[in-house]
C-alpha cells in the first residue's frame, strides 16, 4: 500500500469514526495497521474506536502501542487512561493520565479526570490538588469547578466548596449541575432553606434533571414539608423510572413505626432496580425482623457488604438498635423527630444544651420548642482533628455565628475552654442534651465536664451515633465510658438508623 493510499484510507476512517461508525472505523484503522503495525495514529485512533465497540483489551494493546510511538504527544495517554478508569484499572489509569499531564502540564481535561481517578480510591485531597491544577489550566473548565466543589464539600471545607461553584457560574450563570452542587452543600451544613432555593434554580436551569427533583425532595423532607417533599420524588422517578435513590427517598418519606407498608413497597422497587443497594437492603432487613419474619431479614442482611473481616456497619447498627430497643423506644426517619421526641420527654427543669451549633439549624429547631433559654457550644473552626475523610478545620463556619432566635446563648471556643466559665455561672442539672460533636474526643469531654448535671431525667441526643465505620469509636464509646464510669441507668428513647441518631432517657 503506498504512502497516498494509505493516507487516503485513514482518512476514510476518520470520516467514518466522526459520523458514529466506529466499529467501520475501526475496521479500517486495522486495514491500516495492516501495512503498516506502527501507524501511530492509527494506533491511537484505532484503540478509541476498540473501546468505543466494546473491545477494551485491543483498546489497550493499542494505545499503549501508539503511547511507545509517540512519546511527546499527550493524547495516547490520555485516551489510554479513559480505557483503564472505565475498566476499573484505576491504578493504571492514574499512570495514564500522570504520563499525559507530564508530557502537557496544561491538558486541563487529564487533570480532571485524574482527579476522578484519585476519588474512586478514596484519595481526596490528592484529587482536590488535580481538580485545582485542570482549573489553573482552563479557567472556564465547569465540570473540573464543579468537582473540586464537590471534593472540598467532602472534606468539610464548605466555604471553599461553595468559592468553587460560584466560580464555576462565573462562567456560566446557568449551569445545572453547578446550582445542584450549591444545594447539596447548603443540604449538608443544615441551610435548609439555601439548599431548596439553589436546587430550585437548578430545575430552573434543567426542567428534566431528576438528581436535583429528588435533592429539593431531601431538603423540603428535612424541612418537614412533606408534601412537595413527595411531589419532588415523584417527579424525579417520573424523569428517571430507574432512580434507585429516589425510590428509596420516597419510600423513607412514607415511613411509619406503626405501618412499614408503604415504605417498603418503594425499597422494594429500589432493590429490585439494584440488587446491592445497601440501604435498601438494610432497612428491608431492619422490616422483616421487626415483623418477626428472621429468615427474610437474613436474606437482605446476607447482601450487605463486608470488609476483611465479615463486619458490616450497617448490619451492626442494625443489630444494636435490635438488641436495646425497650417497649417504649421510638423509630424515626427524619432528624427533627428525633429531637421533637427528646424534647417532648425532657420534663424535669434545668439546663437546654447543644454541642455542635455549626450553621445552627438544629438549635434554632429546640430553641422554638423551649421557653427559657438555650446554650450552644461551638469553636466556630470545625473539626479539632481528623474524623472520617475529614481533617481537622472541617466543618468550620470560619468563625462566622449563625443567626439564632433571642433565647440562644451561643459559648464561642473549644469546650475543654468555654465549659468550666458555664459551669459557674448555671448550676442547674441538664435537662436536654443535643450531642452533635461526631468524634470521641469531644464527647468525652462533654460528659467529664458535666457528669454531675446529669441526672434521671435527662435526655440526651446524640446526633451521629450509629451508621458510619468507626460509629463504635466516636460518640457511642465516649458515652459506654461514661455509663461505666458513673453508673447511669439508662433507657433508649429514639433511633433513627436514616440520620445515625440515638436518644437517651437518664433513669
Amino acid at each position: 500500500m503506498t504512502r497516498q493510499t494509505q493516507d487516503a484510507l485513514l482518512q476514510k476512517a476518520v470520516a467514518r469514526h466522526r459520523a458514529g461508525d466506529a466499529g467501520g472505523a475501526l475496521a479500517l484503522y486495522l486495514q491500516c495497521l495492516n501495512d503498516n503495525a506502527d501507524h501511530p495514529v492509527a494506533l491511537n485512533l484505532g484503540g478509541v474506536a476498540a473501546f468505543q465497540t466494546g473491545d477494551s483489551a485491543r483498546a489497550v494493546a493499542m494505545l499503549r502501542h501508539a503511547a511507545r510511538l509517540m512519546p511527546d504527544n499527550p493524547d495516547p495517554p490520555f485516551n489510554l487512561g479513559i480505557v483503564l478508569g472505565a475498566t476499573g484499572d484505576m491504578r493504571e489509569a492514574e499512570a495514564a493520565y500522570r504520563a499525559a499531564v507530564r508530557i502537557a502540564p496544561q491538558h486541563a481535561a487529564a487533570w480532571n479526570n485524574l482527579g476522578g481517578v484519585l476519588r474512586s480510591q478514596g484519595r481526596i485531597e490528592d484529587a482536590v490538588a488535580a481538580y485545582r491544577q485542570a482549573v489553573a489550566a482552563q479557567a472556564t473548565h465547569i465540570g473540573a469547578w464543579n468537582n473540586l466543589g464537590e471534593m472540598l464539600a467532602r472534606l468539610g471545607r464548605v466555604h471553599e466548596a461553595l468559592d468553587a461553584y460560584h466560580r464555576a457560574l462565573a462562567h456560566d450563570p446557568r449551569a445545572a449541575d453547578t446550582h445542584n452542587g450549591i444545594g447539596l452543600v447548603y443540604k449538608e451544613h443544615g441551610l435548609l432553606d439555601d439548599a431548596v432555593a439553589a436546587y430550585r434554580t437548578a430545575i430552573e436551569c434543567d426542567p428534566k434533571f431528576a438528581d436535583a427533583h429528588n435533592n429539593l425532595g431531601n431538603a423540603l423532607r428535612a424541612l418537614g414539608r412533606v408534601v412537595e417533599a413527595e411531589a419532588a420524588f415523584e417527579r424525579a422517578i417520573a424523569l428517571d423510572p430507574r432512580f434507585v435513590e429516589a425510590h428509596f427517598n420516597l419510600g423513607m418519606l412514607r415511613f411509619r413505626e406503626d405501618d412499614m407498608a408503604p415504605a417498603a413497597v418503594s425499597l422494594e422497587r429500589a432493590v429490585a432496580l439494584d440488587p446491592d443497594f445497601q440501604f435498601g437492603r438494610l432497612f428491608l432487613g431492619s422490616f422483616k425482623a421487626l415483623a418477626g419474619d428472621r429468615a427474610a431479614a437474613d436474606a437482605h442482611f446476607a447482601r450487605l457488604k463486608r470488609d476483611a473481616n465479615g463486619y458490616s456497619y450497617l448490619e451492626d447498627s442494625w443489630r444494636y438498635v435490635e438488641a436495646h430497643r425497650g417497649p417504649n423506644t421510638r423509630l424515626f426517619a427524619r432528624a427533627v423527630d428525633t429531637l421533637r421526641h427528646g424534647l417532648r420527654e425532657a420534663k424535669i427543669d434545668g439546663s437546654v444544651l447543644e454541642f455542635g451549633v455549626r450553621t445552627g439549624s438544629s438549635i434554632r429547631l429546640i430553641a422554638s420548642h423551649v421557653d427559657g433559654p438555650v446554650d450552644g457550644f461551638d469553636s466556630f473552626e470545625g473539626l479539632p482533628e481528623a474524623w472520617g475523610n475529614g481533617a481537622p478545620g472541617a466543618y468550620t463556619t470560619a468563625g462566622k455565628l449563625p443567626t439564632v432566635p433571642a433565647n440562644v446563648r451561643l459559648h464561642v471556643g473549644w469546650f475543654e475552654d468555654t465549659l468550666p466559665g458555664f459551669c459557674a455561672e448555671d448550676t442547674r442539672p441538664a435537662r436536654f442534651m443535643n450531642i452533635d460533636c461526631d468524634i470521641y474526643s469531644s464527647t468525652a469531654t462533654i460528659f467529664r465536664r458535666l457528669a454531675g448535671r446529669i441526672v434521671p431525667g435527662t435526655v440526651i441526643v446524640f446526633d451521629e451515633y450509629l451508621m458510619n465505620k468507626t460509629w463504635r469509636e466516636d460518640e457511642y464509646k465516649a458515652f459506654q465510658e461514661a455509663l461505666a464510669e458513673h453508673g447511669w441507668r439508662y433507657e433508649y428513647i429514639a433511633f433513627s438508623l436514616l440520620t445515625q441518631q440515638a436518644a437517651v432517657k437518664i433513669l
